[in-house]
């Protein structure tokens, strides 16, 4: 039996902001990979798979599976994308919040490998109707010399059951 809250994470959802507030001075916003996409992917039987990716990444120069050393940096350092499975520990008091733990199995960066990353998350309806879900570690981070708050802030995708266009113009020729 599932819980309301569980139905309510399952599915995809696509990335709004990815931000670290100053706890000092929450006007000072950090975006850690710069302008970004993103997708999380919650499956009922207990799986989570989250991309992360700066805007700005550049191709490699030489194809798809040719790339240099310092490209392969470039792309390992804007990007942030992992697959754990996922147990949750729900609020009692507060029905639209849990704590979530994710039992990292393959990630970027590798460090989170083996590890149980913890996130607050919440979800809520937004005043346009559309559902919106929060995650934020349970401590802060040191980012720029600063101590500050991360949160990720997800909006739930649409409906894509039926097949709808997947990519954005710039699909490649496939092997």
């Amino acid at each position: 039996m599932t819980s309301d809250f569980l139905n309510s994470l399952i599915g995809t959802w696509n990335l709004i902001s990815y931000t670290a507030a100053s706890v000092t001075d929450p006007s000072d916003i950090l975006l850690p990979l710069g302008a970004c996409r993103g997708r999380a992917i919650f499956s009922l039987d207990g799986y989570v798979s989250a991309y992360i990716q700066a805007t700005n990444i550049q191709p490699y120069s030489e194809g798809r599976f040719h790339a240099s050393t310092e490209e392969l940096a470039n792309a390992a350092k804007r990007t942030i994308a992992y697959t754990a499975p996922y147990r949750l520990e729900e609020d009692k008091a507060q029905s639209s919040k849990a704590t979530i733990y994710y039992d990292v199995e393959m990630s970027m960066p590798p460090n989170w490998i083996g590890t149980t990353e913890i996130r607050v998350l919440e979800i809520e309806k937004g005043d346009d109707g559309d559902m919106y879900m929060y995650l934020r570690p349970p401590g802060t981070v040191e980012l720029g010399g600063v101590i500050r708050k991360v949160e990720v802030k997800t909006k739930r995708a649409g409906d894509n059951s039926h097949g709808g266009k997947v990519d954005s113009g710039k699909q490649k020729e496939r092997l």
